[in-house]
């Protein structure tokens, strides 16, 4: 069907070929036909006027003197040109035929009566003899010859016109084919390469496109799934860094009391070294106290054996030192049991400062420890509230990241119909071609 169609449409141009070539030879051979009719014309024109005059002035005296066998000559003689084709010679009358002679259909010269049609071109011219009209004479010129040299020329002009016309469009079509056809079926099969370049780059861009659209969306929702754990993380790093630092001044504050307890142990323990230090200075007191009892229980027995000695008079004594001696017991008695019981709190308070002393040591490094929890509580807090700004600016990264990645989607998008688009102006331009190849006469437009 595609080389019916072809071979129709370069049998139409080659018609259309011929066609030019026809109306270009046709107005060459009308100006050559025109100007060899003229030429013609201008040639009978110029063999027809003089004949009458020549006649005129020849049959001067063979019409005065009537004589009809020199006129005969004449005629003759000028009827030797063909394209004459009657000759009358009439008196001065102008009625009376003197001598006529015509062609007849084999174009030999006959006698006739001197009436003509007018089918002929006339040319008559008055006889004078001596001054005196003695008669006229009409020539009658045919245009046969003429009429058939052009005729012939028509025919020549006619077959002329054929042959220039074919000839003419040969050497167009071949010029045309050399020229035109060959380059342009260089062109195009070098623009159905670039096509076939340009379709298969855009398969592959619109493979890519697809590709690159599946993946911008797939990175836009990661992406946005991103900042929303971004956002969750820096508000949970916010609140983690305002806890921080919450945490941070309630150390502290538990820094300062923890130091205040350290100084409150330290007079504690200062307080508890002095009782301890009263409490030896008591103990050596009771001891005195003990060794005085002891020194006066001693004095009443002996004042008591002195009583007894002296008998009645010393009974009172005696009663006294009794009763000085039970005194003396019983203050023993009670050094005794109050140097107990300071020994026992002696004791306590030593006991109650070594766990003062290990109790402040305790605090003190409870208190170094919390001080230094506190310095890593500032500085978790510090790097907690940078880590958050840090977040904070991630986020917003991620935000922007979101839009180019919108964008660079919907970009992707319009790449990939750009690219299809393509794909059809690339199959529109091959079909263009074939078209083109097929207006042209390539044979290979069907590969294409």
């Amino acid at each position: 069907m595609k080389q019916h169609t072809r071979k129709m449409k370069m049998g139409t141009i080659s018609v259309m070929m011929i066609g030019l070539s026809i109306i270009v030879s046709s107005i060459f051979s009308i100006l050559d036909y025109t100007n060899e009719r003229a030429s013609l014309q201008k040639d009978f024109e110029e063999i027809s006027i003089p004949v009458p005059k020549r006649l005129a002035n020849g049959l001067e005296k063979p019409l005065w003197f009537l004589d009809e066998a020199q006129t005969l000559k004449l005629i003759e003689l000028e009827m030797m040109e063909k394209r004459v084709y009657a000759v009358v010679v009439k008196e001065a009358d102008g009625k009376t035929v003197f001598c006529a002679r015509k062609r007849d259909d084999n174009w030999k010269i006959i006698k006739f009566d001197g009436n003509m049609t007018k089918e002929h071109r006339s040319l008559s011219e008055t006889i004078f003899y001596e001054g005196k009209s003695i008669g006229n004479i009409e020539v009658f010129f045919s245009r046969r010859f003429m009429d058939e040299s052009l005729a012939r020329l028509r025919f020549f002009n006619f077959i002329k016109v054929i042959a220039m016309g074919i000839s003419l469009a040969a050497a167009l079509l071949l010029i045309v084919n050399f020229f035109m056809v060959r380059p342009i079926s260089i062109v195009v099969a070098g623009l159905k390469k670039v096509a076939d370049d340009i379709e298969s780059a855009s398969q592959k861009l619109l493979f890519s496109g697809r590709t690159l659209s599946d993946g911008a969306s797939k990175q836009a929702s990661s992406v946005e799934e991103t900042s929303a754990s971004l956002e969750e993380m820096t508000s949970m790093t916010q609140q983690n860094a305002h806890n921080l630092t919450h945490a941070n001044n309630l150390m502290i504050g538990t820094s300062r009391v923890m130091s205040d307890t350290v100084n409150s142990m330290n007079r504690l323990t200062a307080s508890m070294d002095d009782i301890s230090k009263t409490g030896e200075e008591t103990r050596k007191v009771i001891k005195t106290i003990e060794e005085i009892a002891f020194q006066t229980n001693l004095l009443a027995l002996n004042a008591a054996v002195e009583a007894a000695r002296a008998g009645e008079v010393g009974a009172g004594f005696a009663v006294v030192a009794d009763e000085v001696r039970s005194l003396a017991m019983r203050s023993g008695q009670a050094a005794k049991n109050t140097a107990s019981l300071i020994e026992a709190s002696v004791k306590g308070i030593r006991t109650g400062y070594e766990l003062a002393v290990s109790a402040n040591d305790g605090l003190k490094k409870l208190s170094d420890g919390a001080q230094k929890v506190g310095e890593l509580l500032g500085e978790v807090a510090a790097a907690s509230q940078d880590q958050s700004q840090g977040i904070h600016q991630v986020s917003r990264a991620m935000i922007q990241i979101d839009k180019v990645t919108q964008e660079n989607m919907a970009s992707a998008s319009d790449t990939a119909l750009s690219v299809e688009e393509l794909g059809n102006q690339s199959s529109r331009m091959k079909e263009y071609m074939r078209e083109l190849t097929a207006l042209i006469g390539n044979k290979k437009s069907d590969k294409i």
